[in-house]
């Protein structure tokens, strides 16, 4: 075969086995990626699963013990003839990421509560006597729990994006919200010298990155994922940008994309879909 009949071919074969990928049930291509939380959990039921109510019972109470202050607790348990590799390569095209083996067992933490694994999908076989490994049954365990995030300090803020635009100018980021009780729970963390607002926009966060690289200049930032789901952010330093003497005051401004709240209590959540803009004042003055 001539070399140019020889590329020919090559690529035609490369294009039926993209068209192949591209039909095929379980392949990356035809599985939407999906962030594991309360509005997409029965997305996460597996298509030939049998619920199991036993098994749902059974982790239900072993998780309300584990986590008697959870206010939102979803759990159901599945069982499959699919073999657990099977189950576990859909969940990983599903989720967007890689699953830990511990012993016949498969699992992924996509959050933890004081140490523990809380929201998680675990995937293991059930032995049947006489029957090869390879042919047992499959059972999945979808488990949500959520911790609500709490403000030591409720007191009202009174505070507008307007009234932030006054401090910042043409930083201000206007096409969203202000999320007072975040920006309180980083105050509180940061101790009396911060002043902290915090916009959260739906705006994806390329937007947000070309926003202040107009206003602001060159930015960088590390493309981070955890699995398929972006977790991008930068930070700058706006003192100068605002007209603020550094020896008095600082202005620095993190945006972060699907940003994971932590409060003092060690309860956390993710606000997958957003971008958050912090803007954070330091006084410099300490007499």
């Amino acid at each position: 075969m001539r070399n140019g009949a020889k590329k020919t071919f090559i690529k035609c074969c490369l294009l039926w086995l993209l068209m192949f990928l591209a039909l095929t049930p379980n392949s990356t291509f035809a599985i939407e990626k999906l962030f594991f939380k309360e509005s997409t959990f029965t997305k996460f039921i597996y298509p030939d699963g049998v619920y199991s109510e036993q098994y749902t019972e059974l982790i239900r109470t072993r998780m309300q013990k584990a986590f008697p202050r959870a206010t939102l607790l979803k759990v159901a348990s599945y069982i499959t003839r699919d073999n657990s590799r099977t189950v576990v390569n859909y969940y990983a095209q599903l989720s967007g990421q890689r699953f830990f083996k511990q012993g016949d067992r498969f699992f992924y933490v996509f959050s933890e509560i004081n140490g523990q694994p809380a929201s998680r999908i675990e995937i293991q076989p059930i032995p049947v006597a006489k029957m090869q490994p390879s042919m047992w049954p499959t059972r999945i365990d979808l488990v949500i729990v959520s911790y609500p995030i709490k403000v030591a300090n409720t007191k009202e803020l009174n505070r507008s994006i307007d009234d932030l635009r006054k401090k910042v100018g043409k930083l201000c980021y206007t096409n969203g919200v202000l999320r007072e009780d975040v920006a309180q729970i980083e105050m509180e963390d940061l101790g009396p010298t911060a002043e902290v607002w915090v916009v959260a926009t739906r705006d994806p966060f390329n937007k947000v990155y070309t926003f202040f690289r107009r206003r602001y200049g060159r930015i960088g930032y590390l493309p981070a994922r955890d699995g398929e789901i972006y977790t991008r952010d930068f930070e700058i330093d706006a003192t100068r940008a605002v007209g603020l003497n550094r020896k008095e005051q600082e202005l620095h401004i993190r945006v972060e994309e699907n940003p994971m709240v932590t409060d003092n209590a060690g309860n956390s959540q993710v606000y997958m879909g957003y971008t958050f803009i912090q803007y954070t004042f330091w006084r410099n003055n300490h007499n």
